[in-house]
């Protein structure tokens, strides 16, 4: 079966948004930017061509983000601190370009990467093309157009990738995890407690709330963290077009 792209629309906008702005300068400390929209457009439509024809399909799902993310009521900062930043002179024309031409599925609440990890996690014909590391919390196919390598993450990887961030947080998306853990030693963390254990999910996130209520944490503050963390799987993580908070096995 060919495989099917699942393009993540929020960021190609932006990708392609900025890298379509030059800067000039009028005369002495007065600049400005400006942007061509169709040689924008043109270079965006050439960019999903060849994807296609790197993977030799034609079949593609484009996904954008909606409305105020669901995990803005789990966690008051989430992507907070992109607040106030200038946005690229051509996002919204790009978007409502992928929107018109390009198979865009959206869901109000419901970011890009929710839908995508719905949409990809586990099947073999789709292959999840983002640069976004968040997507590594769900198995499957991958490609990175930055780097050009495809690679398969296992569900354990998946598992593992998810429960860390939990630990070491997310800079990027504005939660910030258990204070004082980052990356490496959340992932120590978490191979410890999983290795060896006959219920690895629960012996995992005793292992997080530990690591919480050292750094006086609650329970209650690594829940909100997994929350934020925990990219949508399967349809039942959502109700009523609504997102199901994730609780722990």
């Amino acid at each position: 079966m060919d495989k099917c792209l699942l393009l993540d629309g929020d960021v190609l906008a932006y990708k392609f948004a900025f890298a379509a702005e030059v800067p000039i300068e009028w005369e002495d400390g007065l600049w400005t930017y400006h942007a061509d929209a169709r040689e924008s457009i043109a270079v965006l439509d050439e960019f999903i061509d060849d994807l296609k024809d790197r993977f030799k399909t034609v079949r593609y799902r484009t996904f954008l983000s909606s409305g105020v993310s669901f995990r803005k009521k789990v966690w008051e900062g989430y992507k907070a601190n992109r607040s106030g930043k200038r946005k690229p002179l051509l996002l919204s024309r790009l978007r409502e370009h992928l929107m018109r031409y390009h198979n865009v599925e959206m869901q109000l609440h419901i970011e890009a990467d929710d839908l995508m990890g719905i949409a990809g996690n586990r099947k073999k014909d789709m292959v999840i093309c983002t640069i976004d590391k968040d997507l590594q919390t769900i198995p499957g196919s991958h490609y990175n157009w930055d780097t050009q390598v495809s690679f398969k993450v296992t569900p354990k990887q998946a598992w593992m990738k998810f429960y860390e961030q939990t630990l070491s947080g997310d800079a990027v998306d504005g939660y910030p995890g258990c204070p004082g853990i980052g990356p490496k030693r959340g992932g120590k963390i978490v191979q410890e407690a999983y290795e060896g254990s006959r219920k690895p999910h629960q012996s995992v996130w005793q292992a997080i709330v530990g690591a919480y209520e050292k750094a006086g944490k609650t329970e209650e503050d690594a829940l909100a963290q997994a929350r934020c963390a925990y990219i949508l799987r399967t349809q039942k993580d959502l109700k009523d077009g609504e997102a199901r908070l994730w609780t722990p096995r």
